[in-house]
């Protein structure tokens, strides 16, 4: 799940639901939602969070028929989602390792690194380690999943962040997916995703 934000047109969720091949189940994008300035003032730091999140993820998911075993997201916005839903959701990027490491399989793990500050991951899927909270939010003023030190399960090539709230829910994921570890691709889905959204979006 993502969403693309147009300058002009607004901000476009695309949901993408696979199965274990990676062969798609169901695909589902919502309208261009354009918030208001007043939104914006009147939910201040936490705004993007609960438009990304909240507004836009929620509607997404609850249209869909299926129930995933795991949402995985691209932007650390999205992570709110995991408030509203009863299944995992998790940040998921390219374990950075894996390029030092070609050949080698990367030991499932939970640790407690930092969150990217940017709204979205580079085109390496590498976060910004300069920064320990979420986007939109101050030292003072942080949404409701934003916590200092994430959980993050790393399977095969992939990194997978939980908001602190989802520990459990982390440790489970990690048990379900380790069997799939040398197969699973938990960023690659995105592009097709923000692919199909623009196709959407040109159809209009």
């Amino acid at each position: 799940m993502t969403v693309v934000e147009y300058e002009r047109l607004g901000h476009v969720g695309g949901y993408l639901v696979v199965n274990g091949l990676g062969r798609p189940l169901e695909f589902h994008c919502t309208a261009p939602v354009q918030p208001t300035k007043a939104q914006q003032i009147l939910y201040g730091p936490t705004f993007r969070g609960y438009l990304y999140g909240e507004r836009i993820a929620r509607t997404l998911f609850e249209n869909a028929k299926s129930t995933p075993v795991l949402v995985c997201v691209d932007l650390p916005e999205l992570l709110e989602l995991g408030e509203h839903v009863s299944v995992p959701v998790a940040l998921s990027s390219r374990e950075s390792s894996a390029a030092d490491g070609a050949g080698t399989q990367t030991r499932p793990s939970i640790e407690a690194p930092h969150f990217a500050r940017t709204s979205q991951l580079n085109e390496s899927g590498v976060e910004n380690p300069s920064a320990n909270r979420l986007p939109g939010t101050s030292a003072n003023a942080q949404t409701a999943v934003a916590v200092a030190a994430p959980v993050v399960v790393t399977i095969g090539n992939n990194r997978l962040a939980f908001a602190r709230t989802q520990a459990a829910r982390a440790e489970n994921v990690r048990t379900l997916l380790e069997p799939w570890a040398d197969v699973l691709d938990l960023v690659e889905p995105f592009t097709r995703i923000r692919e199909a959204v623009e196709e959407a979006r040109r159809g209009r």
